[in-house]
């Protein structure tokens, strides 16, 4: 039998914009939310999302239901076959699709600057230094590889060439 809840319910976009802007008051809505909500959509099923989230059907579904109560609004037809959306689902479906996506990279960007995969190396350097060894080092770093010199950046001979 089909779950409906209050259809004057605000849309799902408007919803979700009050809860990333901070204005929803004490929210609960919580990412694992929309990641099932996300799956039950894409499945069909909360058995058929469950098995791709390697969880609990019963999981899927009592965690949809608090999404529902939150945002007083039903986001799914529940039949003997599976479930649909509803009209307020269809519109939560890409807001919840996007918040995620923004999430996911942003994740993914405070990662790699964590990795220092990215970010802003300054060096600083005296300028009696600037002439000697640190400019030995910038030229050779722009030039293309090739086997080093038979002295050492100190003005050593070296006993053979070495690789560089």
């Amino acid at each position: 039998m089909p779950m409906h809840r209050n259809r004057d319910a605000p849309s799902g976009s408007s919803v979700l914009a009050r809860i990333v802007e901070g204005s929803a008051g004490k929210s609960t809505i919580r990412l694992r939310q929309l990641r099932h909500f996300l799956a039950a959509a894409d499945h069909g099923s909360f058995r058929k999302a469950a098995i791709a989230l390697d969880i609990n059907e019963s999981s899927v579904s009592r965690q949809i239901r608090d999404l529902e109560d939150e945002l007083g609004a039903s986001l799914f037809i529940r039949h003997s076959g599976g479930v649909r959306l509803t009209v307020a689902g269809q519109e939560f479906l890409r807001s919840a699709r996007h918040a995620l996506r923004q999430i996911d990279i942003g994740v993914t960007k405070v990662a790699a600057v964590g990795r220092a995969d990215q970010g802003l190396l300054k060096v600083g350097i005296f300028s009696s230094l600037a002439s000697g060894f640190l400019f030995n080092c910038q030229s050779a770093s722009k030039r293309p590889p090739r086997s080093a010199p038979k002295s050492d950046p100190f003005g050593a001979r070296l006993s053979r060439p070495v690789a560089a």
